[in-house]
């Protein structure tokens, strides 16, 4: 069970982090898809870790937020929160 809850905060980062470099280098130039995909990846975060920390992501709507790492930083603080970073 435990591996279960650790392979699901992997992928919690590992979606944050392609969520953010698609921002950075792609999609946050391009109007409405960028908030669509910040909008899916904050939901699916959020579905696979329950931790409501994660829904911070969401600061990326504002526009000119998408060059910050918000979504790797907000998932990474839940994670450490969670106490499975120790």
């Amino acid at each position: 069970m435990g591996e279960d809850r650790e392979q699901k905060w992997g992928l919690a980062l590992l979606l944050a982090l392609a969520n953010d470099i698609l921002d950075f280098l792609i999609v946050g130039d391009i109007p409405g898809l960028g908030d669509i995909l910040d909008l899916g990846t904050t939901g699916l975060i959020y579905y696979l870790t329950g931790e409501p920390i994660t829904l911070a992501s969401a600061v990326e709507l504002v526009p000119g937020a998408d060059f910050l790492p918000i979504c790797s930083a907000a998932t990474l603080i839940a994670y450490f929160r969670s106490g499975r970073g120790e």
